[in-house]
């Protein structure tokens, strides 16, 4: 800060030695104003600018003999004042740099007086703070370095003196140090060598062995399959390895076909308290093992009034809901079947019980022996999940005809060379007569849950109008009709083929009822291309494959029969009725017509049988229309569940029918049937009267009884 000298410098000077009392001197003119307590003053020189006392009281820290406004208060006791006396009386140099800042630098001399002094040095910037260390790294890598400290910000310049310049701005602080890198893991224990088959490496702390998966047991250096379920033959052995449920007796004793010991059930627990043996399991993976298989050894005893015998239960092996069908014997005899992906992978039960409670009713004597059941590997069963020899080239031939024969020519079932599609191998049936039967037939394994909305996808080329028919596990469940060229064709699979291995068979069937009697009929049918694919017009859920009848695709999905008795005047049919007014719901509906006494218009369709949940047992629910009954007796049946006789209904009526709880984890058919009532002679024709049925669901009911 320059000091200026003015022309009117005595004058003031008079003035204000007249004014002021207290200075010692007359007060000198200033053009500029220093801060308050920023000069010194006192006697001799320097003196305050003007409008600047000299305050020479002792408040504030260094305020005394400091030049202060006159109109400004006063200093307090905590006042602090910034005066930086110069040793000439010129303007005081620069404040003090702000935290963190260099030094201001030498502010520049006023006109009069020497250089101010230089302004105090900002202190050095903080600096960043050390990265974080880098987690440890996965076993053996060394973590990654904590990330680079952000460098301290740099301090403000230093204020410049009273007429000096201001400082410079402070250099910022130094970069901070990163982080040093983490700690690399330790490397685990391995397995030397690698574990062999069915084994896996488990790490205990430092130490890896091979250990064998689920099932399987160490045998002379190797794993080997074990015994799976435990206590196959039924012999208690260990004890309690069976649950036994609702009445079943495991008798230890009981001569078996395989050994000692068997699961028996009587009449009155395969009938009423629908007894079962349980046993949970647990299943390595596919990945991990091998194809398995079942074995099983059972027999029963039915005989029915008059001491005809008749066909019994079969045995009903159910893993994981699943179940696994083995055919009614009267002897002792051993089957096998084929495991699919729903029994690997898992801990769940294996339930063993009767297939069926159909001969409940006539059957004077009735009783069901299981002498064995285990779980096997297998060389023939196929690879879980697949469809072997779809296109019916393959090395290994996975089809084999079933045939009936009657009259000639006989029916044929073969792999015909150039038949298929694109001149390759392929699947050929045909028959001569109306009573005649040829299948293609070979197991398949569909997947559990990899493809949704599963469909079974083929070619077929057949005869004209004729039909040929598709059916798995023993239950029809599809059909298309034969135009004289390929036509492909969907096929929506029911739930519980679902990760099952099952027999699945195409061809020309017999009709599911009725029938023109036996003569000659030539029909022909080509198979080709059969595959797994998925198809948005299947459920997700095929606990019903096309509930409301409305695919449209090659592929039905249901069957049907009619016979007009020989009547000339008959008009039995089944057909979809797409007149969207007759439907319940969308567009499309079943419609059954008869007009003959012992004619019939009968259609079937597969359903699943779900699982009770607690006392609500399985129930089938659809709807149905039949403005007029007067004539035909309706009914609609599923297994040993029944609706006994409908009754007209001008509109749409649900009805419930109560499914066999015993049967859950089966694939059932569906029969509608229409048939002219028992007070009308068999050629006699009535006026025809016809009935829709739409939108059929399964699910569960507390009217239906639980398993």
């Amino acid at each position: 800060m320059r000091i200026e000298r003015t022309a009117t410098f005595i004058e003031r000077t008079a003035t204000f030695a007249v004014a002021i009392v207290g200075l010692a001197l007359s007060a000198c003119s200033y053009s500029s104003h220093p801060l308050a307590g920023g000069v010194t003053c006192g006697s001799g020189t320097p003196q305050c600018p003007d409008g600047y006392m000299c305050y020479t009281g002792t408040n504030g820290i260094n305020c005394t003999n400091t030049c202060w406004p006159e109109n400004d208060p006063l200093p307090t006791a905590t006042t602090s004042c910034p005066v930086m006396p110069s040793d000439d009386g010129a303007a005081s140099g620069g404040r003090d740099g702000s935290a963190s800042g260099t030094g201001g630098s030498t502010g520049v001399a006023g006109a009069s007086g020497a250089t101010g002094s230089a302004g105090r040095g900002g202190t050095s910037g903080t600096a960043g703070t050390t990265g974080t260390a880098g987690t440890s790294g996965t076993a053996g890598t060394t973590g990654t370095g904590g990330t680079t400290g952000t460098a301290g910000a740099g301090g403000a310049g230093g204020r410049g003196g009273t007429s000096g310049t201001a400082g410079t701005t402070g250099t910022g602080g130094t970069t901070g140090t990163a982080g040093a890198g983490g700690a690399g893991g330790t490397t685990p224990p391995t397995c030397t060598p690698a574990c062999g088959a069915h084994s896996k490496c488990v790490v205990s702390g430092t130490t890896a062995t091979c250990t064998c998966v689920a099932g399987y047991v160490m045998s002379g250096g190797a794993c080997t399959w074990g015994t799976v379920p435990q206590d196959p033959g039924f012999q208690n052995v260990p004890a309690g390895a069976w649950k036994l449920e609702q009445g079943a007796v495991l008798n230890p004793t009981a001569g078996g076909n395989i050994e000692l010991g068997d699961l028996e059930f009587s009449k009155s627990v395969l009938c009423t308290s629908r007894g079962r043996g349980r046993q949970s399991i647990t299943m390595p993976s596919y990945a991990d093992s091998q194809i398995f298989g079942l074995k099983v050894a059972s027999n029963g005893d039915c005989v029915q009034n008059g001491g005809f015998s008749c066909q019994g239960a079969g045995a009903a092996i159910v893993i994981n809901g699943g179940a696994n069908i083995f055919a009614y014997n009267s002897l002792s005899a051993i089957a096998t079947g084929c495991l699919g992906e729903r029994a690997y992978n898992g801990t769940f039960d294996i339930v063993v019980r009767p297939s069926s409670r159909t001969m409940c009713q006539g059957a004077t004597t009735l009783d069901f022996f299981v002498d064995h059941v285990d779980i096997e590997p297998s060389t023939t069963c196929p690879v879980p999940g697949t469809l072997p020899d779809g296109n019916f080239d393959a090395a290994t031939n996975n089809w084999t005809p079933n045939l009936q024969m009657a009259n000639t020519p006989p029916p044929v079932g073969e792999i015909l060379a150039g038949a298929g599609t694109s001149g390759s191998k392929a699947g050929h049936v045909s028959t001569g007569d109306f009573c005649q039967q040829a299948l293609l037939q070979g197991p398949v394994s569909p997947p559990l849950a990899s493809i949704p909305n599963l469909a079974l996808q083929l070619s077929a080329k057949g005869t004209l109008g004729e039909k040929g028919t598709i059916q798995i596990a023993g239950t029809r469940i599809g059909a298309l009709t034969g135009t004289g060229a390929f036509q492909t064709a969907k096929i929506c699979l029911p739930e519980m083929t679902k990760g099952m291995t099952q027999t699945l068979a195409f061809g020309i069937m017999l009709p599911i009822s009725g029938g023109v009697g036996c003569g000659m009929h030539p029909k022909d049918f080509v198979f080709d291309d059969l595959t797994l694919v998925t198809d948005a017009t299947c459920p997700a859920t095929a606990w019903v494959p096309d509930p409301g009848f409305e695919r449209t695709d090659p592929g039905s999905m249901w069957d049907s029969a009619i016979s007009n008795n020989g009547a000339a005047g008959g008009a039995a049919a089944v057909a979809i009725d797409a007149t969207a007014a007759n439907a319940h719901a969308g567009t499309h509906s079943l419609k059954l017509t008869n007009n003959v006494g012992c004619g019939n218009a009968t259609a079937t369709f597969p359903i699943s049988i779900p699982p009770s949940a607690g006392t609500a047992g399985p129930a089938l629910t659809f709807y149905y229309r039949a403005p007029t009954l007067t004539s035909s007796n309706v009914t609609v049946t599923a297994s040993t569940g029944t609706s006994g006789a409908l009754v007209a209904a001008a509109n749409y009526t649900a009805v419930t029918v109560c499914l066999d709880p015993t049967t859950a984890g089966q694939i059932v058919p569906v029969m509608l049937n229409a048939t002219g009532n028992s007070t009308l002679g068999c050629s006699q024709v009535y006026t025809a009267e016809s009935v829709w049925f739409d939108d059929f669901s399964v699910g569960t009911s507390t009217s239906c009884q639980g398993d």
